[in-house]
């Protein structure tokens, strides 16, 4: 096939195959199930089907809720009567959603897990503790990771229905909190920190093998990729990505943090200050293309048609990097949202430099 031709065919659009598919690019922003309060999304099933998140009933509180990315609600509830609840991760197909459920009447925040079969169910806590808090589940939604505390000390847990919580072991040193932040897609490897008495992070990677290993530096971990070999975050002096090849390196921001990556590690999404001073704003980064602002990038590199919406916060994106997930203002309401690109622009650069050099040498 002559690469020209090859050009023509990529610049058709991709279809996303299985249960959820989309043949072309869309903003979906996520309404409330009762068609009332502001809507956020925080996380995004790896293959991009489902979105977890939260609906904002103020003054009642927040209620966990599971979007599909088509738009469709569903409120998961609350554990033990009056209070609030915010759904943190989901697993492929949706299938297991996680996070924390507050009731006012005895002050306790508890992680749940919950599942279309038994709905919210609490993971209670470590011995000694008296809240826990849950941050991911893994792809296959066997894994859940977080913390559990009591009175500003807590220690990182690992829960898989079998085993029930159980705690990392923490590396050694002044540390007085821990929790995991991201897991692989099997549950294998765990990504989080840990904190000293005196405010000091230091980020870390497990596994069963390892244990808890100090990675040579401190920050939040926003994501981790499929196969754990690859972890994003934020330390107080910006985004980082961090690999198992080579360690270590600072995406070109002052501040902000890496919410999400692909499988590949190849594209990375976050909050970030761009100058010197000024608001996080949300980001897309490639090393083909560099850094770009994501609203930018939607609208003029992706044609994407935004209609008025702002994006102020982006935090999550699908392992093939086609699904965005973020909140931002809809007029004067906060509003989850789901971008689909099929076709990223960034993908077609490649062949596109291909095509040019094929046709000059037809000429």
């Amino acid at each position: 096939m002559h690469l020209k031709h090859l050009a023509l065919f990529v610049l058709l659009p991709f279809t996303i195959t299985g249960q959820h598919a989309f043949s072309q690019n869309q903003l979906i922003l996520l309404q409330p199930s009762g068609d009332q309060g502001g809507t956020f999304a925080y996380n995004l099933a790896p293959d991009g089907s489902y979105v977890a998140g939260d609906l904002n009933l103020s003054p009642n509180g927040a209620r966990a809720h599971r979007w599909s990315t088509s738009g469709a609600a569903m409120n998961l509830g609350l554990l033990h009567g009056n209070g609030s609840s915010i759904a943190y991760s989901v697993s492929n197909g949706g299938g297991v959603v996680v996070g924390d459920s507050f009731t006012s009447a005895t002050g306790v925040n508890e992680a749940f897990r919950w599942t279309p079969s038994d709905g919210m169910q609490g993971l209670g806590f470590l011995p000694g503790f008296t809240q826990s808090f849950a941050n991911d589940v893994s792809a296959d939604g066997t894994t859940i990771v977080g913390a559990s505390s009591i009175s500003g000390s807590g220690q990182a847990f690992r829960y898989t229905v079998n085993e029930g919580m159980q705690p990392l072991i923490t590396m050694p040193g002044n540390y007085v909190f821990a929790t995991g932040q991201a897991v692989s897609a099997d549950g294998s490897v765990i990504a989080g920190h840990t904190e000293t008495s005196f405010g000091s992070y230091r980020t870390f990677r497990w596994t069963a093998q390892t244990g808890m290993v100090d990675l040579g530096f401190g920050g939040d971990v926003g994501d981790i990729s499929s196969d754990g070999s690859i972890i994003v975050g934020g330390t107080g002096a910006g985004p980082f990505k961090w690999t198992q090849a080579g360690g270590l390196m600072m995406l070109p921001l002052n501040d902000g943090i890496a919410t999400g990556v692909t499988a590949n590690g190849m594209t990375i999404v976050g909050n970030g200050q761009f100058g010197q001073s000024g608001p996080d704003l949300p980001f897309i980064w490639d090393p083909q293309m560099g850094l770009r602002q994501l609203q930018s990038y939607l609208q003029t590199e992706v044609g994407l048609n935004l209609g008025g919406f702002s994006i102020t916060s982006v935090q999550s994106i699908s392992d093939d990097g086609r699904v965005i997930a973020g909140f931002g203002q809809a007029g004067s309401f906060n509003r989850g949202f789901v971008a689909i690109v099929p076709c990223p622009m960034v993908s077609l650069v490649p062949f596109m430099v291909l095509w040019s050099k094929t046709r000059r040498r037809d000429a």
